[in-house]
């Protein structure tokens, strides 16, 4: 089964599955999983996910190689939800994710703009000794950039000053999603000092710091004192 699909003969793999099961065999674990690799490489993906559920049904082990090409189903399919949690059934089993089945998962957070679970998975990678190919680096690092253009274009400050200068939460909004950049860096640029703001705001609150508005004066040569509002930041 695994020569035919190497090449192509896709239909072949298909009789011999059902000539065995009219058998009266049960298929293993290698033949359900040689069967899903079958229809996932035809692109027959709810068709393989059949198999996947028949074999559920028949209470058949997952081995390593049954995990994987599930994996790399549901990410055909799309389906993050499953997939992770597929990936948490190959580690429950004992067995450790390879470095594919964390790209493959890397992806999925990338194409659903999940930043912050894409560096979950990226310390995973670390951890496990992997290092990511340049493909999905400069992958990452574009989502990133993308990410950091849509906070400084579309500003949406989490405070609201109230009459007496204090710094209230704003009801309902939000000024970064949770994949959203995490820390400022060297040539960061805002569209307005209000965006500079809000990203600074955000960037406190995650470190567990509340922004407050206080006032200093200092003297014109003249005499006249200025007052100024400046944001500091306390531990909550």
């Amino acid at each position: 089964m695994k020569v035919c699909i190497r090449l192509g003969k896709f239909e072949v793999v298909e009789s011999v599955y059902d000539w065995f099961r009219q058998s009266g065999h049960d298929p293993s674990v290698v033949m359900y999983t040689t069967l899903i690799h079958s229809r996932y490489s035809e692109k027959k993906y709810r068709e393989a996910l059949a198999v996947v559920w028949e074999m559920e049904a028949s209470n058949c082990s997952f081995d390593f190689p049954a995990y994987r090409v599930a994996v790399k189903l549901f990410v055909a399919l799309n389906d993050l939800p499953r997939a992770v949690r597929y990936i948490s059934k190959l580690k429950e089993a004992g067995f450790s994710p390879t470095y594919d089945v964390y790209r493959d998962l890397i992806k999925m957070y990338m194409v659903s703009g999940r930043l912050a679970k894409c560096r979950d998975v990226c310390n995973e990678v670390e951890i496990a000794g992997f290092k990511l190919d340049k493909e999905t680096m400069s992958q990452l690092l574009q989502l990133e950039m993308n990410t950091i253009r849509s906070q400084t274009s579309n500003p949406v400050s989490p405070f609201e000053l109230s009459e007496g200068g204090e710094v209230n939460n704003a009801e309902n909004s939000k000024s970064h999603n949770e994949d959203g950049i995490s820390e400022p860096y060297v040539g960061m640029e805002f569209n307005s000092e209000e965006a500079a703001k809000t990203f600074c705001d955000g960037y406190a609150r995650r470190l567990g710091f509340s922004p407050k508005v206080g006032q200093s004066s200092r003297s014109k040569p003249d005499g006249q004192p200025v007052l100024g509002n400046f944001y500091v930041a306390e531990r909550v």
